[in-house]
């Protein structure tokens, strides 16, 4: 049973896909931010940076965003050797762009000048000439079918990749999607003449329409959605592309929450732990910083029943599977080390990578296994897009600041310590106030910090709550 699962509100949209009862892929979309990959822009490049092969492109956002060389030429198929930027574009010029990475942390959006337009079954490029097929279509008769429907419906100077729901569909359907992605580029074209940057030209459909787009198919047996404005217009977008569809789409008007109903809230809670635990008793330690992500494999308390090899082969298997899944859950991107527990045989080895490479094809977003490096990992691509999932639900917590370490008890005396031999002045004095953050305060138990200052320098401290100090920062006064 696979179903696609709708939680919508004013604040937020959650979508789940659930493959028998079990989270699969969780997208969110808040109201205060919108996703803006595949939004379309008409910028002005600020500033054109040889020394990097890029320029900055202003797109009416707070960040500029990043164009680089190869993402600024059309036809680059043909190009043996990158031309220097200033070739290709000028500081001053306004270009049409669109976003290819959201912005993230310091960095503003990635875009791109080949402007790809997706639809139900083809993805066109009206700034290429190349005809595609998805991997996913693997019957070669079925692959040069679509590729001759392709050349025959063919716009002069414009490509299209053709998607994996393509699969059987007629000529009428084909020219059907062609020309209403044709007609968007079109309206495109006119609002870049008569706009001036920077400007938003086409924005990506919301997360519940592009979920229609990219996931809702006849593999799928449910569409359940908890909003009647929302259920209407997927009823209304499916009568368009797949009217045999409309079956599937369920609207949910139970008073309960639709993810407390289908047992999804604790999985995707489960999400937000760096920890996973694997059936066998083993577990996997996910953890993020802003370039790479770091997987580590643990045989936890699976001990086995045959042969120390045999058990770390079960757990690394185990833990290949759990990888490709969780990946796709947190949509992690970018570099990722993954650290399995070493094993002697070279058979095995290439066993738990052959399983991490089979889970892998199952997840849409691009993913490239670069092998073993000489220290025993495993060093991984995914294509990075859009925020972690992470990032949208979490914030950096206001005592650590995202460090996750907090200033020690011991670390609190040694600084009382340090003040004290630095201010003479405060020597001659037999009341001291210490002022710390209350949340510093709450957090220990500082009792036996008094007792032990009282003793060593036969004083008497009292503890006052300073909201202006900083909460790994300490005060005396007298």
């Amino acid at each position: 049973m696979k179903r696609i699962i709708a939680d919508i509100n004013e604040q937020e949209s959650r979508i789940a896909l659930v493959e028998n009862k079990e989270l699969k892929e969780f997208y969110i979309e808040q109201q205060n931010y919108r996703r803006i990959v595949g939004n379309i822009y008409k910028g002005r490049v600020e500033n054109v940076l040889p020394g990097m092969q890029a320029a900055f492109v202003n797109i009416g956002l707070e960040k500029n965003a990043f164009l680089y060389v190869r993402d600024a030429i059309k036809r680059k198929d043909e190009l043996e050797v990158l031309p220097p930027i200033r070739q290709i574009i000028n500081q001053g010029e306004e270009i049409l762009v669109q976003v290819l990475k959201e912005p993230f942390a310091q960095k503003g959006p990635k875009v791109t000048t080949n402007i790809t337009l997706p639809g139900r079954y083809i993805v066109l490029m009206p700034t290429s000439d190349y005809i595609g097929v998805s991997k996913r279509i693997t019957e070669e008769k079925e692959r040069e079918r679509l590729k001759k429907l392709a050349q025959e419906c063919k716009i002069d100077n414009m490509g299209m990749i053709i998607r994996t729901e393509a699969q059987g569909i007629d000529k009428e359907e084909f020219y059907l999607d062609l020309n209403f992605l044709i007609n968007i580029w079109n309206d495109i074209q006119k609002k870049d003449k008569t706009t001036i940057a920077p400007k938003l030209i086409y924005r990506e459909l919301e997360l519940t329409y592009k979920i229609v787009r990219d996931l809702f198919t006849e593999e799928i047996d449910e569409f359940i959605i908890n909003e009647k404005k929302h259920y209407c217009k997927v009823i209304e977008m499916v009568e368009g592309i797949s009217p045999a569809l409309k079956r599937k789409i369920i609207y949910f008007d139970e008073f309960m929450d639709i993810f407390d109903y289908y047992g999804l809230n604790s999985q995707i809670r489960e999400l937000l732990q760096n920890k996973v635990w694997l059936k066998s008793g083993g577990y996997i330690v996910i953890d993020q910083t802003e370039a790479l992500t770091v997987i580590d494999v643990n045989t936890g308390k699976f001990i086995g029943n045959t042969s120390l090899e045999d058990t770390i082969l079960k757990t690394n298997l185990e833990a290949a599977e759990e990888i490709g899944k969780q990946l796709r859950l947190r949509d992690i991107g970018g570099i990722i080390i993954i650290d399995f527990i070493d094993m002697e045989k070279q058979e095995n080895s290439e066993k738990v990578l052959d399983r991490l490479q089979q889970v892998l094809q199952e997840d849409r977003t691009k993913t490239n296994v670069l092998g073993i490096t000489h220290l025993g990992l495993v060093e991984m691509t995914r294509k990075k897009q859009k925020k972690p999932i992470e990032k949208v639900l979490k914030q950096p917590c206001p005592l650590c600041e995202g460090t996750g370490r907090v200033i020690s008890i011991n670390s609190i005396f040694i600084e009382i310590d340090k003040i004290l031999k630095r201010n003479s002045n405060l020597k001659a004095k037999q009341i001291l106030y210490l002022h710390l953050h209350p949340h510093t305060i709450h957090r220990f138990k500082l009792d036996a910090i008094i007792d032990k200052l009282k003793n060593y320098y036969h004083k008497d401290f009292k503890i006052i709550e300073d909201h202006n100090i900083f909460r790994d920062k300490i005060k005396i006064t007298k």
